[in-house]
């Protein structure tokens, strides 16, 4: 077959997946009516077995976890349950009734899939990130297609909506990357890469005589190179009835890669279309790094018309249009240090109306019958479906995955706002123990890089929040403020990446304006006196990591201990463990090359260097795919007597993705924290 794909062929019906083993037969959650008795502390295990619906808190353009129906009265969505004990995922298929909230599972089982980098530093690289698995509704409302692997390999099924079977689709060796319906719903449209699998095969066959170091490898990674990107995708037509699969056709690839085959306008990151009103959102500089976005629309064959309003420029994202094609619908980033979204409501011709802010997040919404199908996050609430009136933004929920932690005893949080040093706009979260009492001090974990949406184990998933704060811990989540080089950039500035990172990078600019945010939010909490600023701990992985580093370096008895996931920044390993591919782009941004001597240029970041000022107890916890990163500061920590624990976990890449391990690093961070800071003593 054309392009190396192994023969298809189309399978019989069978019964639709029984609900696995055991231990997933609650996969699908008790109707919120039926989740009663008193409250209990929160655990480890709650945060590690959270019902899940795509990426909680990301929106991907043109990819969603959940689709509505052709009739706009359903909504369809995977849901994805860890399960520690057992090291694997529970998966469902479901679709529930928007106005009811009526949910059924109608397939089951399954194996976890991970998202693929593309091109990470000119390499097609693994990734932990679970992948957007969107199902598709057939053009009649009675089949969902969606992606299911089992054996390792991702192929299409075919789900009934009632429920009564499941069949598979595709019986290929190869990937299949994404599905779409034919518009007469006759054939399933797909993408895979077999030039990826093939590349793979080709790296296996080099190592019998050797792998040719030639910036393909990572050694952070291990001694394997990875296939060079980019990697081109092919394009499928299967006839459902016969099985017979072709290459796609030109109308059927547009639908492929867009959802459908209407044709969009260049570089167009947001697009919605009802009748002949089409609107979009576009970057004002497509060439530049760095630009602000701006909203148009066009009717029929008529003019486009740009929405020159101040909230239609810059930081929108998202872009629908009403039921009656009269309104546009779209998101904005706005209030302290852009903390809030708002909805807005622009009738064009008048001024652009806001009908709902929040400190929620809001991803992945969809228009149906006449309200916005969201997934919604609070900083006390885990992911639900809502749907929202675009009239006067009241939400109700549509489909609660975790109704479990109504009765589950969190903390209370308090958004504060501060400004740092250089007068930037800073804020985070304060959470305190549920049984805090006026006066009572307690020890801090300060956690980062992000805090919007529900507060679970920061950005990387790996510090319990909510169970740190039910032991006795005070938490403070951060959020990081923008990159130094954005926020003062000029609207028009023609910057590339590398002239953007080059300025963030001067003197360390970017880092400081972090690490004065740190501090200003330290004293903020300091100061309402809920915290012992003698027993404070911080934390942080990837960039918090790299904010935790540069806090050690640059302060002195402030922090008490600290624990890093994936890290670390010391000048011996960084410029060669992380490879030939890595260091060329450190050093396209500022960075020495690894023969330069350049102490003063590290100094400010490396913790290896800075190990006899800095003697804090130290917790690393990393994946097996970057542990060599964090060789250097372990090994000068060790050999001058710090206490360090450091723990490796095994098939992991840079971001977690083992239920058993997310487990092992909240209980690792929970006994690190009470020995070092002993909550129990304040």
């Amino acid at each position: 077959m054309a392009g190396g794909w192994l023969a298809l062929c189309a399978a019989g019906l069978t019964a639709a997946t029984a609900a696995n083993a055991a231990n997933c037969r609650d996969l699908t959650p008790l109707r919120q009516t039926s989740v009663s008795g008193p409250e209990r502390p929160i655990t480890p295990e709650d945060l590690a077995r959270l019902r899940d619906i795509g990426m909680p808190g990301y929106s991907v353009p043109d990819q969603t976890p959940f689709t509505i129906s052709p009739d706009d009265r359903m909504v369809a969505f995977t849901l994805r349950r860890g399960e520690p004990a057992t090291n694997s995922y529970c998966l469902g298929l479901y679709v529930t009734d928007i106005a009811s909230g009526k949910t059924r599972q109608i397939d089951a089982g399954g194996e976890y899939i991970s998202y693929v980098i593309s091109d990470l530093r000119g390499l097609v690289t693994p990734s932990g990130i679970p992948a957007i698995n969107t199902p598709q509704w057939g053009p009649d409302g009675l089949w969902i297609a969606y992606l299911k692997r089992s054996s390792g390999v991702t192929q299409i099924w075919r789900v009934r909506v009632d429920g009564s079977g499941a069949e598979q689709v595709t019986h290929g060796a190869v990937d299949v990357d994404a599905v779409v319906w034919s518009s007469d719903g006759r054939r399933l449209l797909f993408s895979n890469r077999p030039a990826l699998a093939a590349a793979r095969a080709a790296i296996d066959h080099e190592g019998l005589t050797g792998y040719r170091e030639d910036g393909r490898v990572m050694p952070l990674a291990g001694p394997k190179p990875f296939p060079r990107a980019p990697i081109p995708y092919e394009y499928w037509s299967i006839d459902i009835a016969t099985g017979a699969v072709r290459p796609a056709s030109a109308d059927e690839r547009l639908r492929i890669t867009h959802g459908d085959d209407r044709p969009r306008p260049a570089h167009a990151k947001f697009f919605a279309q009802a009748g002949a009103r089409r609107a979009w959102i576009v970057p004002r500089y497509p060439a530049h790094f760095q630009s602000p976005n701006e909203l148009w629309i066009q009717d029929g064959t008529s003019e486009p018309i740009k929405c020159d309003a101040a909230a239609c420029s810059d930081r929108i994202s998202g872009v629908w249009v009403s039921a009656d094609r009269k309104d546009i619908l779209y998101f904005r980033r706005e209030g302290w240090g852009q903390s809030e979204t708002t909805l807005y409501r622009w009738h064009p011709g008048h001024a652009p109306q806001a009908v709902l802010t929040t400190e929620d997040v809001l991803t992945n919404c969809q228009y149906a019958s006449g309200a916005l199908i969201c997934a919604r996050e609070s900083s006390l609430a885990p992911i639900r479906l809502v749907a929202i009136d675009p009239h006067d933004g009241t939400s109700r929920v549509v489909f609660d995955p975790n109704p479990e932690f109504d009765r589950i005893q969190l903390g209370s949080v308090q958004r504060l706002h501060w400004l740092n040093r250089y007068g930037t706009e800073g804020f985070g979260d304060l959470v305190l123990p549920p049984d805090h009492r006026p006066g009572q001090r307690h020890p801090l974990i300060i956690t980062q890089y992000v805090t919007r949406g529900f507060l679970r184990g920061a950005i990387s998933d790996e510090y319990p929040i909510q169970v740190f704060a039910n032991r006795g811990f005070a938490v403070l989540s951060l959020d990081r403020p923008g990159r130094w080089a954005q926020a003062r950039a000029k609207p028009d500035d023609p910057r590339t990446w590398e002239e953007f990172e080059r300025e963030n990078n001067r003197d360390w600019i970017d880092r400081r304006n972090v690490l004065s945010n740190l501090l200003a939010g330290l004293r903020k909490v300091e100061a309402m006196g809920v915290v012992d600023p003698k027993r404070i701990g911080i934390t942080g992985t990837s960039e918090g990591s790299m904010a935790l580093w540069f806090a050690l370096n640059n302060t002195r008895n402030i922090f008490a201990a600290a624990s890093m996931g994936s890290c670390c920044m010391d000048p011996k390993t960084l410029m060669a463990f992380g490879g030939k591919a890595w260091a060329n782009e450190l050093q396209a941004s500022g960075y020495p090359h690894y023969t330069q001597k350049n102490p003063s240029f590290w100094h400010p970041f490396s913790l290896a260097m800075n190990v006899d000022k800095v003697r804090i107890p130290m917790l690393i916890q990393i994946p097996d795919d970057e542990y060599g990163l964090a060789l250097e500061t372990v090994t000068t920590y060790r050999d001058n007597h710090r206490p360090i624990e450091f723990y490796v976990f095994p098939q992991e890449h840079h971001n977690i993705w083992q239920p058993a391990h997310r487990l092992a690093m909240y209980e690792h961070n929970l006994d690190f924290f009470e020995k070092w800071l002993a909550p129990s003593g304040g």
